[in-house]
């Protein structure tokens, strides 16, 4: 019996130990495993040469701003935007010689989260079976922005981030000549004051007017809805801009004020009230009121109270009380910014609104 009783606890010891030499060993081939797979991937994912070609490329497509930029908005709609053949807008020489020169065999621009890009192209023959495998192995960073991706004709893979690193704060200043597209000081010859807003993380930045270019403007039943008529004269007094002029978009105010406001709550009972207030303390968006009539009793920094002829009107002096924005309620009336800040429907003519220019800049011109 001992002898039996010994030979079993043998035996089980025996067992115990080969499972734990397994284990130990599973786990090590695991990781190296593992290792081994990082090891191939980094020749094949972002090889330090590669990424040398992928900057060059970069380099150059940065001095794109115009294309980069509506490249950015169809990568908000569509996921990815293909430049391999550098599109119609880079129909440039020099950027066919230079995806030739470094020998790319794929040019993608996209999100840095690759997720809805992978889930977009997963069914797609145009791309590899490589290209969705890297795709799925970035699917998961939790980081906004966008980057360029190039497939190389060996089948190497690498990426940089295309991060617009110049950023605008939402009522940052900034002094801006429109007739010479700069920088300026204030104080020099047709310096304009201006509020940055609603930064998207492209080359351009929105700019609103810290005032009214024109203060009043009548209602001209011939031409239309007022808001029509103000864009018109905008344009004409805006002819030596470099930059195109155009007003305020209710989607935009919304944004930035963060309204959850529902235009289908309008009737004809509370027309007289505004849409929205900005917030409590109005004070937060004053860039969005400044220089309109007592605008300082309402959060206001600046009010502008003095008395101003309608354009192009010699009569009628009255003050400030908002300008126009475009968008319109269910009802189709126009809409304005109030000096109270807040969104005004205008039941009928209204002479004392007028138009404060808002524009989009490139960001490396007016940068600090």
């Amino acid at each position: 019996m001992n002898k039996s009783y010994k030979k079993g606890f043998i035996f089980a010891e025996l067992v115990a130990v080969s499972v734990t030499i397994i284990t130990v060993l599973l786990v090590i081939y695991i990781q190296f495993v593992s290792v081994n797979d990082s090891y191939k991937r980094s020749f094949t994912y972002n090889n330090v040469d590669k990424l040398y070609l992928v900057d060059e490329f970069r380099s150059y497509i940065n001095t794109e701003t115009t294309y980069l930029n509506s490249v950015y908005n169809l990568v908000d709609t569509n996921k990815y935007v293909d430049i391999t053949s550098c599109g119609d807008v880079i129909e440039n020489v020099y950027c066919r010689n230079l995806v030739s020169s470094i020998d790319a065999k794929k040019i993608v621009i996209t999100h840095i989260n690759t997720k809805e890009f992978y889930e977009f192209v997963k069914d797609n023959e145009d791309f590899s079976s490589k290209f969705k495998e890297y795709l799925k192995t970035t699917s998961n960073k939790e980081e906004s922005g966008y980057k360029i991706i190039i497939e190389f004709n060996d089948s190497e893979i690498a990426t940089l981030k295309l991060n617009v690193d110049i950023h605008f704060s939402d009522g940052q200043v900034v002094y801006y000549n429109p007739i010479l597209d700069e920088k300026c000081n204030d104080g020099d010859a047709n310096c304009m004051k201006w509020y940055a807003f609603l930064d998207n993380s492209t080359h351009y930045i929105r700019l609103i007017l810290d005032h009214n270019l024109i203060p009043r403007i009548p209602f001209e039943k011939e031409v239309g809805p007022l808001k029509t008529f103000a864009s018109v004269e905008l344009n004409n007094i805006t002819s030596s801009w470099k930059v195109k002029p155009r007003n305020i978009t209710l989607d935009e105010v919304v944004a930035l004020t963060k309204s959850t406001f529902d235009l289908s709550n309008i009737t004809l009972e509370n027309i007289n009230l505004p849409l929205f207030y900005f917030d409590q303390n109005a004070s937060t968006y004053h860039y969005l009121f400044d220089n309109l009539y007592e605008s300082v009793n309402y959060g206001g920094l600046i009010s502008d109270d003095n008395l101003y002829n309608a354009y192009n009107e010699t009569a009628n002096e009255g003050n400030i009380y908002g300008y126009w924005v475009d968008g319109s309620d269910i009802e189709g009336r126009e809409i304005s910014v109030d000096r109270s800040g807040a969104i005004f429907i205008i039941q009928n003519s209204d002479e004392n609104v007028g138009v404060r220019p808002v524009i989009e800049v490139d960001k490396n011109k007016i940068k600090e």
